[in-house]
């Protein structure tokens, strides 16, 4: 397979045609690469002859941005490099001048001439009608008309956004498809010997832009001045901040953060690009090789080794090395073979077991002592460890990256923070819930209250179809519970269900361990089905094995044992 890329590559730099459909077909490939690689991320592992290892859920979003990134960069980098002809061989001269309003122009003009102008019938048509409709909504929502509950929330709000979407995104996509031709037109086609004005080469777009607009007589070719005001300025001077702007804005960047990065990131391109193209002589096939390898160091530099990470002991022992002080002793857990006995230089004592390792982690007296343990043995030696301390507390875990090995220590000192992952589900004081219950299931666990929150942690009143949400429910523990009991959310009405069964905190803290007056939280997120209408719901829930319910002794309920947590507005 790399031969015969090479031999195309070859071929197309000596002058051979170009082929959109090579481009669009490797985006198609990359595309299924891209959706294996998000089903089924631990298909990675196979690069490190690994099976059977489960892939880290705190992994698996940072995991999906470096593919997306990788994949959709190479499907762009090879589209425009196929477009158009190589610039060695058959045809030295770029066909067209890039940047040019008058090439924008004749797009609108073809477009609008198409079929005899029924295309663009076609469009006006489906931009008024939704016009219509989102105006229509727009005046039920001020006046708070009888028929709009019955339309959906995802409806109403398709039709007040639809006029936009069909009115810019196809002319957006047409007019953007062109522009980055017209930039690949300009890196390789317009390129020059290297020298040090490659360094500025990047400020001649900008340059060109601004000359052109001032020699056209508006006046006597208005086509020109709205072309470059409606398409080539935005696209040339705003595409890319706010392309960056709104990537970092999406990741909860701050939004100085955010605009301090977009702003310079246009400019910055250019001149990448335009340094790239002198570099390589303007050779598109040089470019599409140089562009790919940089794209796949995003796999080989930070997604492989980050992956490897998650497997690899040698993290933690270096936290080890940086934090321990002299005698303090280390410890095995779980982790064996020769390699973390090389991490750890020499044969530091390795025990399989949960009682063992905590006595003697518990056994330093006034020392610190601290161990590398298996991320998946963390829930039974924490409940050890909260037996045994007062105030009660989860263990101190000092490193926390790998979502296989973790560095846990005896005690915190100065300002240490844990990282322990439970900390997130065994809370240290009491919960304030948005909706407060008191529901006593059995004598054995207390049920404090609820919230409901969107996929940003938000508290919510009301939800959506087809959204994601989290229902965070609260229990105190009353007395030991033993039974390993499902979770079960019903949430009921208009003769519809959606049935949220599932593990208590994920599975990852089973019910054996819960101590008497431990405060836990249970996170689940649901999404309603685009069936329900809208209208007002009611939530019922408990825990549940096989056809038994888990009792409800007091406190709001059905009579049958499950917990009627009050209504929910669908819109």
């Amino acid at each position: 397979m790399a031969a015969a890329c090479g031999i195309a590559i070859r071929d197309f730099e000596r002058g051979a045609h170009p082929s959109i459909a090579l481009g669009v077909a490797t985006a198609v490939l990359l595309g299924v690469f891209h959706h294996d690689f998000h089903e089924l991320p631990e298909k990675a592992y196979q690069a490190f002859a690994v099976t059977g290892a489960n892939f880290p859920e705190s992994f698996k979003e940072h995991a999906l941005l470096l593919w997306t990134l990788a994949l959709v960069g190479f499907a762009a980098v090879s589209f425009l490099s196929w477009s158009e002809r190589s610039e060695q061989g058959a045809q030295p001269e770029p066909a067209r001048r890039p940047f040019d309003v008058d090439n924008y122009v004749r797009i609108a003009t073809a477009l609008r001439d198409a079929w005899d102008g029924l295309l663009a019938l076609v469009y006006f048509a489906l931009v008024a009608g939704a016009s219509i409709a989102g105006l229509a909504i727009w005046v039920g929502s001020r006046f708070h008309a009888k028929w709009l509950p019955t339309i959906s929330m995802q409806v109403r709000e398709g039709a007040l956004h639809a006029w936009w979407i069909t009115a810019l995104v196809p002319l957006a996509v047409i007019f953007g498809i062109f522009f980055a031709t017209d930039v690949w037109l300009w890196t390789f086609g317009n390129a020059k010997d290297l020298s040090w004005g490659s360094l500025t080469r990047g400020f001649e777009p900008f340059e060109q832009l601004f000359s052109d607009f001032k020699e056209d007589d508006r006046t006597k070719k208005k086509y020109r001045y709205y072309g470059y005001l409606l398409v080539l300025f935005p696209l040339l001077v705003l595409a890319v901040p706010g392309a960056v702007f709104g990537a970092l804005i999406a990741r909860h960047t701050s939004w100085p953060v955010s605009l301090a990065f977009a702003l310079p990131s246009g400019i910055a391109l250019f001149l990448a690009l335009g340094l790239v193209g002198d570099l390589l002589q303007g050779r598109r096939a040089a470019g599409f090789v140089f562009l790919g390898t940089v794209l796949g160091l995003v796999l080989s530099g930070a997604y492989y080794p980050a992956l490897a990470n998650q497997l690899s002991p040698k993290e933690v022992f270096e936290s080890y090395e940086r934090t321990h002080k002299g005698g303090e002793p280390l410890a095995l857990f779980g982790v064996g073979g020769r390699t973390a006995a090389y991490y750890a230089g020499g044969e530091p004592p390795s025990f399989s077991d949960a009682q063992n390792a905590y006595q003697w982690l518990a056994s330093g007296g006034e020392g610190r002592r601290f161990m590398a343990m298996r991320a998946d043995e963390l829930a039974r030696l924490n409940a050890m460890y909260r037996e045994r301390v007062t105030p009660r507390q989860n263990i101190p875990v000092l490193d926390a990256r790998s979502s296989q090995i973790l560095l846990v220590a005896s005690r915190l000192q100065g300002s240490e923070k844990s990282q322990n992952p439970l900390n997130k589900i065994l809370l240290s004081a009491p919960p304030s819930p948005q909706h407060p219950l008191d529901v006593n299931m059995d004598d054995k666990l207390q049920v404090l209250g609820f919230d409901l929150a969107d996929k940003n942690g938000d508290a919510v009143k009301v939800v959506a179809p087809g959204r994601k949400y989290r229902m965070r429910t609260y229990y105190r523990v009353l007395a030991p519970v033993g039974t390993e009991w499902e979770a079960f959310i019903h949430i009921d009405g208009y003769r519809r269900r959606h049935n949220g069964d599932h593990k208590p905190v994920d599975g990852k803290y089973p019910f054996a361990l819960w101590l008497r007056d431990d405060l836990l939280v249970d996170d689940y997120e649901f999404s309603l089905e685009p069936n329900f209408s809208p209208g007002t719901y009611t939530i019922y829930f408990g825990l549940f094995v096989g056809d038994t319910r888990l009792k409800v002794k007091s406190g709001p309920s059905d009579g049958d044992n499950r917990i009627n947590a009050g209504p929910l507005t669908v819109q």
